[in-house]
């Protein structure tokens, strides 16, 4: 199963957006340095639903990839994990 239909089923993507954009918050020292990007944090929801094995896929300083994970961290866990062949599993 991707990500993609994992998050689908708990509501969309668009829901998991909304809610990383409403929590972050741009670093001072970025925006000191006019620094604008995309920070990609990689993870897993594990087999209770739960975020976990968070990693940067880029990380260009100046406290954007630490806010990144931070607002990762806080997604509340999933209702279901996700189910191959009828087993809970994890999946990035």
């Amino acid at each position: 199963m991707s990500q993609y239909a994992f998050a689908k089923r708990e509501g969309g993507l668009s829901p998991l957006y909304k809610f990383v954009s409403s929590k972050l918050k741009y670093p001072e020292r970025a925006s000191e340095y006019a620094i604008q990007c995309t920070v990609f944090v990689k993870f897993v929801i594990d087999e209770q639903g739960k975020v976990d094995s968070l990693s940067p896929l880029n990380n260009l300083g100046c406290g954007l990839y630490s806010d990144g994970q931070r607002v990762v961290a806080l997604i509340p866990n999933f209702k279901k994990p996700a189910k191959v062949n009828g087993k809970d599993v994890k999946v990035y």
